[in-house]
């Protein structure tokens, strides 16, 4: 088997090749073959399929016309055949009889080996990966979908193309399927995760390529994606479907689930890529509250934050050395609340296969539930009570933490027994630690968590991280000792969430756009960085507990800026603002939004970025202008109106020109950086009129001059220009002062940098 040159390569040395999969072609040798009209590529795609076999006149009308044949049928037959005769055997005289394609009784052949047809190249190999060894499987595969060159049959229509263009391209799934089955059985899970991605967005339907994908995610260490891509994929059997996840989904999901909280949720010790660090005294209160617990003394601790700010990573971090205590643990997800006391009982370990005797006495009679209840009793009171005797029972051997981590995700039948813990745990040597994130409408963990305060538990809320430990964050990412300027930046862009943070350096790091000098590192160049995928579906995943109203008024309103007013979003949106109000108190009841005394601001302005990113070109654009006329005509600051303008890649129109004739003082005062880029943009395109040309010309090269940019081109071009004498002589001390500088390094040099606003307009 040839599997290491593609077949272009190796089968068109000499005599007539065939191509199907991609473009309709073929080749004698190296040198393609004019197949004239589509409908001779139709005919020449059957007959290729069926390579050295008949093909009757009856299959061939069928497959080239169906019930559409014209009357002249027989005829469009015998021209088709004629001209595929001429064009696969151009040295054959009318008197000599066909070689390449024949005629048999009623019907044609085309005598070609099938090895010389890319489709039965491609079904070779891929029936050869079937039951080979791996290495040989992977081989094979690679070279059969190396054939590939497109869609398949591209340029021919017809029933029988469309036909077999279907099963081509269930057969190519099924072969980029199987070869992401070996490479995962052969340890090569990283090979395939991003194409697994992919298939799955094609292909949402396919259970079993999920389940490829979450494996895959799982064995490259991706758990907290893969178990995102498991709630995806029941979030879509639910909603689109209609049908419960199936069962080999769920198994798998739960033997990942099984596996992260032995190994991931709160482990005893953790071999941790990054120091923990910034926490400090709420690492304290935790530590406090355990050792209360270990001397026997029990209570609860309520810890909230934002998604990413570190919750899960304080708790490992608090309870990674307590000896004195065990320490059980589960997290809720989104899908869990399907199922009754599902958070508790994973926390707790029940099972039927549970090592503890008690716990799988429990899994048994929760099993049969509704004979051990009796006549008439609620099973879930009965549940209810069953599991907490297993609590207090677990808690007297030995002092109990017990920690249910995203628990604003609890079904209900386990906030519960929360509920019941809460009240018991300052009367035994339990230590009940919640965490959750602030969910609009979350009434259960409203509830939870003000029973805790009556019950005088620890109420511990992180926020931002500092930006110097943020920046030790960073250091330990990139293996430097400091952070330079230009990346710290991205701290303010993360708003101080360390999981923002972290997915963004090692998106830097992966584009190697981070480089470290003298021990500090600092970003490379000034091409933007895309938005890691991880950050973009957690974004995502944020932005899908809010409502439909909510997410559009964010959507809109991020492309108003870092900050904005709610007279800014009704314009942009072209609500009145008592409409808003529901959706603005909803996102910063999320922490989304945030106020900054008489505006309203994203809190992580990456956020911002990725609503902004989410958005195709052409609507973004249409936005963009849309707010800028909006705000035009509401007479709202010229800043914000430029910010607009500088977004969309339209045109300035002829009104905008000279409304920035009369607002370039105010920018300059207001924006200098702003007004450079609008000026820059709008020289850009052809709008101007020489005139205007020429003024917007001189005041950036003006303003340019000012804030340190290169001023050559502008100054040259008025340069080249202008009569008057004044003005040129201060563009050549203009291009004076720049050579200087490029020549000695000086910045000295550059003086008058400071002209004021009448100096840069006049």
């Amino acid at each position: 088997m040839n599997t290491g040159t593609s077949f272009s390569r190796w089968d068109r040395v000499t005599g007539l090749s065939i191509t199907l999969l991609g473009p309709v072609a073929a080749f004698r040798g190296n040198d393609p073959v004019d197949l004239g009209r589509p409908r001779m590529r139709a005919m020449l795609s059957l007959l290729a399929a069926r390579a050295d076999q008949v093909v009757s006149r009856d299959e061939l009308v069928d497959g080239l016309w169906g019930d559409q044949a014209p009357p002249s049928v027989d005829s469009a037959i015998y021209t088709y055949v004629s001209s595929l005769r001429r064009a696969l055997e151009p040295g054959r005289t009318s008197r000599s009889d066909p070689t390449v394609l024949t005629s048999a009784g009623s019907g044609y052949a085309l005598r070609i080996e099938p090895d010389h047809v890319d489709v039965h190249q491609f079904e070779r190999h891929l029936t050869a990966a079937h039951g080979a060894a791996p290495s040989a499987a992977i081989e094979a595969l690679n070279f059969a979908l190396s054939l590939w060159q497109g869609d398949p049959l591209q340029g021919v229509s017809g029933p029988f193309a469309d036909s077999y263009r279907r099963q081509l391209l269930d057969l190519r799934l099924t072969a980029r399927q199987k070869r992401a089955e070996v490479l995962l059985e052969a340890g090569r899970a990283a090979e395939v995760v991003v194409e697994l991605g992919n298939l799955v967005r094609q292909h949402p339907m396919r259970e079993d390529i999920r389940i490829l994908h979450i494996t895959a995610l799982h064995r490259t260490g991706r758990r907290a994606e893969a178990r995102e891509a498991y709630e995806e994929a029941s979030r879509y059997t639910i909603e689109q479907l209609g049908l419960d996840p199936g069962p080999n989904l769920v198994s798998q999901y739960e033997r990942l689930s099984t596996e992260d909280d032995r190994t991931a949720c709160i482990p005893r010790a953790t071999r941790r890529a990054l120091r923990f660090t910034g926490r400090d005294a709420e690492l304290q209160r935790l530590r406090d509250a355990v050792a209360r617990v270990e001397a026997g003394q029990g209570g609860c601790v309520w810890l909230s934050g934002e998604p990413g700010i570190g919750k899960t990573a304080l708790l490992r971090e608090a309870l990674s050395e307590a000896p004195g205590v065990k320490v059980m643990s589960a997290a809720g997800d989104v899908l869990g609340r399907r199922f009754a006391f599902r958070l508790v009982l994973r926390c707790l370990g029940v099972g039927s296969t549970a090592s503890d005797t008690r716990s799988a006495a429990l899994a048994r009679r929760l099993d049969s539930i509704q004979a051990a209840t009796g006549d008439g009793e609620d099973p879930v009171p009965y549940a209810t009570n069953r599991i907490v005797d297993l609590v207090s029972q677990l808690s007297l051997d030995t002092p109990l933490v017990l920690v249910a981590d995203d628990v604003h995700w609890a079904d209900e039948g386990s906030a519960l027994v929360l509920h019941q813990l809460i009240r018991l745990a300052s009367h035994l040597p339990l230590l009940l630690v919640c965490a959750a994130t602030a969910l609009p409408d979350d009434q259960q963990s409203t509830r939870l968590r003000r029973a805790m305060t009556r019950g005088r538990g620890e109420m511990i809320r992180l926020g931002p991280l500092p930006d110097e430990t943020a920046a030790e964050l960073i250091n330990d990412l990139t293996g430097a000792a400091r952070t330079g300027p230009k990346l710290r930046k991205v701290i303010t862009l993360c708003g101080g969430n360390p999981y923002y943070l972290k997915e963004f350096v090692e998106e830097l790091l992966r584009e190697n756009a981070i480089g470290v000098q003298d021990a500090t590192a600092e970003l490379i160049g000034t091409a933007p960085v895309r938005m890691p995928q991880p950050l973009c579906a957690a974004i995502k995943r944020r932005l899908g507990a809010l409502s439909s109203n909510t997410v559009e008024m964010l959507r809109q309103a991020a492309l108003l800026g870092p900050e904005f007013s709610v007279r800014d979003a009704t314009l942009m949106t072209g609500r009145p603002a008592g409409d808003l109000v529901v959706a603005i108190e909803e996102a910063m009841a999320s922490g989304l939004l945030v106020s900054t005394g008489t505006e309203l601001a994203f809190q992580h302005p990456v956020v911002r970025q990725g609503l902004c990113d989410s958005m195709p070109l052409a609507v973004r654009d249409a936005l963009h202008r849309e707010a800028t006329r909006a705000m035009y005509r509401g007479g709202e600051q010229p800043e914000k109106i430029a910010r607009q303008l500088v977004a969309t890649t339209a045109t300035v129109d002829p009104v905008m020109i000279e409304w920035l004739k009369d607002t370039t003082a105010s920018l300059l005062t207001t924006a200098p950086e702003l007004l450079a880029d609008l000026l820059t943009k709008l020289l850009t395109g052809d709008a101007l009129e020489d005139e205007d040309r020429e003024l917007f010309t001189t005041t950036l090269a003006r303003l340019n001059f000012r804030l340190g940019r290169p001023t050559s081109d502008t100054a040259l071009y008025v340069l080249a220009r202008t009569r008057d004498t004044a003005l040129a002589a201060e563009m050549r001390e203009m291009l004076a002062h720049e050579r200087g500088l490029d020549s000695n390094g000086s910045a000295g040099q550059r003086a008058d940098k400071n002209t004021d606003a009448r100096g840069i307009v006049q």
